[in-house]
C-alpha cells in the first residue's frame, strides 16, 4: 500500500522508516548489504510536533541522510480500514467503485479521502466474492505528515499504515510461504497478521495490549490471556474455513520489551500451537554498537523501512 508516491530516485544511500506518535518519533535507517538488510542506525526523539521535526532535521544532518527516500507510518487514530466485498465491475473501475462503497462509512467527504485497498485469497468456494481491505486516511493528514518530513531533507516516498510494516517483517522471516501468525503488542491493543506465501489472508487488531500483563490479580490476568487467545483463534477459525489453502502452523510474536515466557507458554497451551518471539537478528543485520529501546515502535519503524527493499 502507497498512499504517496515521488518517481524520481534519490541517490543510493539506503532507505529511512518512520513510526511517531504524539509523543514519540522513532527513525530506522536501513542499507542492503550483498542482498541482506542491515540496520545502520536507530534514532528516538521525544516530545511532540515541532521538537519531533526539529530534532528530525538535525538527525538527517548528523547521519548524512539528506534525500534519502522515507516511509512513513501514519497513526492508527489517523486512518481506517474496513473489509468489503469486492466490486463487481470493469477492473479500469474498480478503484472508483471502491471509494464510493467506503463513503458512507467516514465521517469526511470521499473527496478530501485517500483511499487504497489490498485483495485477499480468494475463498474456498469459487463462487464466492473476493474480500478488500480498504484504508481510508484524509489526505489533508497525509500532506501534513509528507510536508513536514521533507522539511527534514528525507524524500517521502511512502505514506503507510502499520499494519502493512507488520507485512513487509512477516514476508522477510524464515519459512514465510508456511501458514503462520504475526502478534505486535502495543500498550492497549495488538495487530494480527496471518499470512502464507508471502501474501497476506487477515489483518485485524485486538482490545488487548500489554497493559494486560500488568494486573496484579492472577485471575484477571489468566483471563486476559484467556482472551487474547479466543481472538486469535476465531481468527485462525475463519480463516481455515473460508480462505483456501490458509491453515496456520505456528504463531510468532514481535519483539517485546522484556522477557515474558509466561506469555509464550500460555498462548502456546491454550492455541496448542508453537509460539515464539523474534529477534531483530533474524531478519535483518543489526550494527553491534546499535542500542535498541521501545520494540513497539522500533519494531514499525525497521518494517517501513524494509518497504522501499522491493525497489532497490
Amino acid at each position: 500500500m502507497k498512499y504517496f508516491r515521488r518517481n524520481h530516485q534519490p541517490r543510493s544511500i539506503g532507505q529511512v522508516g518512520i513510526s511517531f506518535s504524539s509523543s514519540k518519533l522513532v527513525l530506522a535507517h536501513i542499507f542492503v548489504k550483498d542482498k541482506t538488510p542491515a540496520l545502520e542506525h536507530i534514532s528516538y526523539i521525544e516530545g511532540s510536533g515541532k521538537k519531533q521535526a526539529s530534532i528530525l532535521k538535525e538527525n538527517v544532518e548528523r547521519l548524512n541522510l539528506q534525500g534519502a527516500q522515507a516511509s512513513v507510518l501514519l497513526p492508527s487514530r489517523d486512518y481506517q480500514i474496513f473489509l468489503i466485498e469486492e466490486p463487481q465491475v470493469p477492473e479500469h473501475e474498480k478503484r472508483e467503485a471502491i471509494r464510493w462503497l467506503v463513503a458512507e462509512y467516514i465521517d469526511f467527504a470521499i473527496e478530501e479521502a485517500v483511499v487504497d485497498f489490498i485483495e485477499l485469497p480468494r475463498k474456498v468456494n469459487n463462487d464466492a466474492t473476493t474480500m478488500l481491505y480498504v484504508i481510508v486516511a484524509k489526505r489533508s493528514k497525509i500532506d501534513e505528515v509528507v510536508t513536514w518530513v521533507n522539511a527534514s531533507d528525507l524524500t517521502v516516498k511512502s505514506i503507510d499504515v502499520c499494519q502493512s510494516a507488520l507485512r513487509h517483517i512477516a514476508m522477510q522471516l524464515e519459512n514465510s510461504e508456511e501458514g503462520q501468525a504475526l502478534l505486535h503488542f502495543e500498550e492497549d491493543r495488538s495487530h494480527l497478521i496471518l499470512f502464507k506465501e508471502k501474501k497476506l489472508y487477515m489483518m485485524r487488531d485486538i482490545d488487548l495490549g500489554l497493559s494486560m500483563f500488568e494486573v496484579e490479580d492472577s485471575n484477571q490476568e489468566q483471563h486476559n490471556y484467556q482472551d487474547l487467545s479466543l481472538e486469535i483463534q476465531r481468527s485462525l477459525d475463519y480463516c481455515a474455513s473460508n480462505l483456501r489453502n490458509a491453515n496456520i502452523s505456528r504463531l510468532i510474536l514481535t519483539p517485546l520489551s522484556g522477557k515474558k515466557p509466561r506469555l509464550l507458554s500460555h498462548l502456546s497451551n491454550l492455541l496448542g500451537l508453537p509460539v515464539r518471539e523474534i529477534t531483530f537478528s533474524e531478519f535483518l543485520q543489526v550494527e553491534d554498537n546499535l542500542f535498541l529501546q521501545d520494540e513497539t515502535m522500533s519494531t514499525l519503524a525497521i518494517g517501513a523501512a524494509l518497504n522501499q527493499n522491493q525497489n532497490l
